[in-house]
């Protein structure tokens, strides 16, 4: 054991430097040190305040045309004297899709904070005050004297001021994927906040803690650079809705310029051909004058109507409730979703660049193959083993010869120290061998720890009254050590075995095992006594189950998965094949190759490669942007505190939950709780049911708002009622049809699950719109229908030139009815699905169109004087309500002959 101070250059000048190992800092020195240097807590992510967050939600594009609608309709009101329950019930709609939303992220961001500070509760042994204490991360202090062993975090920067067989796991800092030895020349004996303790025993005294340290320092700088780019970025679900709300902007002002247009012009053509202008039912004189003019205002107020109702006020609702849905339910597949908004862009995800540690694999090296006795056991033969006659000799070598250990914790072993070790005393574990009884019964004389230089380790142990020497380590090193072969006949020449002992190194390291020889030599007298080749195990992390058929529903899906890893070429490309993630070697290119191609041809590396070799994060940091440049949505896996800035730059950035860092959780959208690529997969799913959902939605609403614009336009041009000033739909009306009803349809088209085939589609990516040609032709084909099953029913009743009461609450009625119908039609946005495909299981669906039918009949039957003034109604007989109701199915018959016809066509 080294027990002088490693060269460091601030060891000189460390705070405390000469407190005493054995004793630590002392009570008072403690409360100096936390006074001049701080805590050792890392401070919360910067938090915008609450009121802040909730009024950013009324920045919203779509939000901000809804207000201006309803100050449109509430100005209305004011000039015709009605009460503003049109513009109020706008903002209502406004008020609860943005709390909703607020609520739904601010939720969220709390379930995060409480999943952080169960990771914030580790512990640390330090020495205080001559006695050892067992303290959380956040009371550690500069100065302090850590005690660490196998399977601990180093809880702050610190100096190494003793070691014994120091092996450090580096990789939440430098993505390093396997555990390095450590002296005091190691970094200038610098251990880190983060690196873990993989095997031996330490004492560091802390040189910095909180935000002094390294981890910090080093990322912090940069994750600020790329939380400004990150606020400055829009989703995908932004720029569609960005450019959704410009286009209904847009179309719904030329609407109505055109209503204006039509009325006025048909207003000139009455008085050129000597026939009346009626306002208020009243006639009024033709010409420049006060009533005219007061007629040109009341067009200009429809026309300002039109404005309103071109505008989906529900629409800010269903994306709200989608996303909050759809967090939901990827919550039950043990994954957190920190930003509500990353719940569709991970479904229109282009490229999934993921770890492979933990992620794709168990992170849990296993006994994948044995040699021994020159025969191979590998898949069950490995765990029926109990009876062969060496497995004692394999027991005292494997339970001995290490420093490692292994608990049953909800049953299951957890590994604790050098893992390649651990994952013996695995193996031994499922062959019912005890390691604790075999340490209990077998005396250590002495131990020579591994190193990489020597890549051996050797222990001599006293067993049932017999020496041995045991040895553990790199083939080629153990073998030239051995003369002998251990068989089921006893101790061989090795030369005979030689041929068939590479023959399995070499079928082993080409499946990307890690190789490990086993030998003993009993201890006599004799002077030729040599050691005995014992056994050759293959260990590997293995694949986790089912993510080799997640990879292939990437790609079935039109994604592109690329897994970036540290290993070697040799070994990740055996991973990669085993999953099915590549086919040819040249989809495997080491991160040295693609940093050294010229820029204009690392764009088609990007794009090509499927498996980066021996790369460090800053290498996937680069890629993400590389594959962004080209507008491709990119999904990054990460865990280790440098692929923090990796995760903020990617478009659905998503940590580990496990074993990842808090700053890596930080900088993420999504928190796997379980660090398995399926639950990513999975979440992909749901975000691409949510984009449908909205889909059904948007195609719902805009067939009314495109029919109801229709109806007022034609009906004014063709003079079907009887003052060009009123349209046969009144705004209120039309807002009980647009918000009211199309508020519950959020609930009805947006609780939709996932199917199968949405898994079979190409992602939609940045560029598709929301609206696609098969959802313009549904939209333009069921308007056409609606605005001339309407207008002939205005024609109809209005042929003896009257339309009362009872004819506005029969169109009114038939408007909301054949809608109802429609909903049913909405949940198909393509010809080749059926919408009545599993209706009758949609309670909800079904439940909500019922409830509408009920609230439309309740409104016209026991409305009474507020319906007549109100909404225009008055009560009908059973006759016309059976009338009405089976002539709106037509709609539905319509559509589906659409299909129909679409289909056999084969039109999109």
């Amino acid at each position: 054991m080294s027990d002088r101070p490693t060269p460091h250059p601030t060891s000189a000048t460390l705070p405390f430097a000469d407190v005493p190992l054995e004793t630590g800092l002392s009570a008072a020195q403690v409360t100096a040190s936390r006074a001049e240097f701080g805590s050792n807590a890392l401070p919360a992510s910067a938090s915008t305040p609450w009121w802040r967050q909730y009024l950013s939600g009324f920045q919203d594009p779509t939000i901000m045309i809804l207000i201006g609608a309803a100050v449109l309709a509430i100005v209305i009101s004011v000039f015709t004297g009605h009460p503003p329950l049109d513009g109020i019930a706008i903002l209502i709609a406004v008020f609860i899709a943005t709390t909703v939303g607020f609520f739904n992220e601010y939720r969220a961001e709390q379930d995060f904070e409480r999943l952080k500070a169960e990771f914030e509760r580790n512990l640390a042994i330090v020495r205080r005050a001559g006695r050892v204490e067992k303290l959380t991360f956040d009371q550690i202090v500069v100065g302090d004297v850590v005690l660490l062993e196998s399977g601990d975090l180093v809880p702050a920067d610190g100096v190494l001021r003793q070691f014994h067989d120091l092996s450090i796991d580096t990789a939440p800092i430098d993505g390093e994927s396997t555990p390095k030895d450590w002296d005091e020349d190691s970094e200038g004996g610098l251990l880190l906040r983060g690196y873990r303790i993989s095997s031996g025993t330490a004492v560091a005294a802390i040189s910095a803690v909180g935000t002094k340290t390294v981890m910090w320092k080093e990322i912090v700088s940069r994750l600020e650079e790329g939380r400004a780019a990150d606020l400055q970025q829009r989703t995908p679900l932004q720029e569609r809705l960005d450019s959704l709300a410009q286009s209904i902007g847009r179309y719904g002002l030329y609407a109505a310029i055109a209503i204006l247009v039509a009325l006025v012009g048909r207003s000139a053509l009455i008085a050129l051909f000597g026939g009346s202008l009626i306002m208020d039912g009243n006639p009024i004189v033709a010409g420049l004058n006060g009533d005219t003019l007061l007629l040109f205002v009341q067009y200009l107020l429809v026309a300002i109507t039109v404005v309103v109702v071109a505008v989906p006020e529900g629409l800010p609702l269903a994306v709200t409730v989608s996303l909050a849905l759809s967090a939901r339910n990827i919550a039950r597949d043990n994954t957190l979703v920190r930003k509500p908004k990353a719940t569709e862009t991970i479904g229109q995800t282009n490229v999934i660049c993921t770890d492979k540690t933990g992620t794709l694999t168990e992170n849990r090296m296993t006994v994948q193959s044995l040699y021994l006795f020159n025969n191979t056991f590998e898949g069950e033969r490995l765990t029926a083993l109990s009876d062969h006659p060496a497995l004692s000799l394999l027991a005292l070598s494997a339970s001995l010869n290490a420093t490692a250990a292994v608990e049953r914790r909800d049953g299951r072993l957890e590994y604790i120290g050098n893992p390649t070790e651990a994952a013996l005393l695995a193996w031994l574990d499922a062959n019912g061998q005890n390691y604790r009884e075999w340490r209990r019964d077998t005396t250590i004389e002495s131990q020579s720890a591994f190193s990489s230089l020597r890549k051996l380790m050797e222990t001599v142990v006293r067993s049932k009254g017999v020496r041995y020497r045991l040895i553990k380590g790199a083939p080629e090193i153990v073998l030239a050590r051995c003369a002998w072969v251990e068989t089921a006949a006893g101790p061989a020449a090795i030369g005979a075995f030689q041929t068939a002992i590479d023959a399995q190194i070499t079928h082993m390291s080409g499946l990307a095992m890690r190789t490990l020889a086993l030998a003993y030599e009993p201890i006599t007298d004799d002077p030729t006594s040599a050691p005995r080749l014992l056994a050759i195990f293959g260990l590997s992390d293995p694949v986790r189950a089912g993510v080799a058929e997640a990879i292939q529903m990437c790609r079935d899906a039109g994604i592109d998965v690329k897994m970036i890893t540290g290993d070697n070429a040799q070994t990740a490309a055996a991973i990669a094949q085993s999953l099915g993630l590549i086919q040819v070697p040249e989809q495997v290119m080491l991160a040295s190759t693609f940093r050294s191609l010229p820029t204009d041809q690392r764009l088609a590396a990007a794009k090509s490669l499927s498996v980066l070799a021996r790369a460090v994060p800053s290498d996937k940091e680069d890629l993400v942007a590389l594959l962004q440049s080209a507008r491709l949505v990119v999904t990054v896996t990460g865990d280790g505190v440098n692929d923090a800035p990796a995760l903020q730059r990617a478009d659905v950035g998503v940590a580990m939950g496990l074993r990842g860092t808090d700053i890596a959780r930080q900088a993420s959208d999504i928190v796997l709780l379980d660090d398995n690529f399926r639950s990513i997969v999975r979440a992909v799913h749901w975000g691409r049911a949510l984009f449908e959902n909205i889909q059904r939605f948007i195609q719902f609403q805009l067939t009314i708002n495109v029919s109801a614009l229709a109806i007022i336009f034609f009906s004014t041009l063709l003079g079907l009622t009887d003052e060009p000033g009123q349209p046969p739909l009144t705004v209120i009306q039309l807002l009980w049809i647009n918000l009211i009803m199309d508020t519950l349809a959020v609930l009805a088209l947006c609780l939709e699950p996932p199917v199968p085939e949405q898994m079979r589609e190409a992602p939609k990516g940045r560029t598709e719109p929301f609206i696609t040609r098969t959802m313009w032709t549904n939209i333009m084909t069921m308007a056409g229908f609606f605005t001339a099953a309407i207008l002939g029913l205005i024609a109809f009743l209005h042929r003896d030139g009257v339309y009362d009461l009872r004819d506005s609450a029969i169109v009114f009625a038939t408007y909301v009815f054949l809608q109802i119908y429609n909903e049913i039609n909405a949940r198909s946005i393509n010809p080749k699905r059926s919408p009545f495909r599993g209706l009758l299981r949609n309670r909800t669906f079904i439940g909500i169109v019922l409830l509408v039918a009920l609230i439309q009949i309740g409104i016209t039957e026991v409305g009474g004087q507020i319906g007549a003034e109100v909404f225009r109604t008055t009560p009908l007989p059973i006759e016309i309500w059976l009338l009405i109701v089976i002539g709106s199915s037509s709609a539905l018959i319509f559509g589906e002959a659409l299909r129909l016809m679409r289909r056999t066509l084969q039109i999109a």
